[in-house]
């Protein structure tokens, strides 16, 4: 796995991710924002499979995130690093403002 580009500061969600309170097993990715010129190179596939390792090394066996409409580009990432779309939030994450939740088995 290739380190993260310099420019990029890892969220302590990717280093050790949370327990998405009241649901065992199951993390949360949280915080994931690229500044545009980083987009596109790779860096969001990097740090997913970085974020997942993290995970799976912690015992977790799914990984839970949630975003927003019209966030295509960070959709199609998810769903390109195993992500599959749920119709419904799990968990108490107190993001009240995200629409679209995501899974993953680990």
């Amino acid at each position: 796995m290739s380190p993260a580009p310099a420019s990029v500061t890892l969220p302590p969600s990717c280093l050790d991710p949370p327990p998405l309170d009241g649901v065992d097993g199951v993390c949360e990715l949280r915080k994931m924002y690229f500044k545009p010129g980083l987009r596109g190179l790779g860096a969001g596939t990097a740090l997913i499979a970085r974020c997942l390792h993290a995970a799976r090394r912690l015992g977790y066996r799914q990984c839970y995130l949630e975003t927003l409409t019209g966030m295509d580009a960070a959709q199609a990432l998810y769903e390109r690093a195993g992500f599959q779309r749920i119709t419904q939030a799990m968990g108490a994450t107190g993001h009240f403002g995200c629409n679209r939740f995501y899974l993953r088995a680990l």
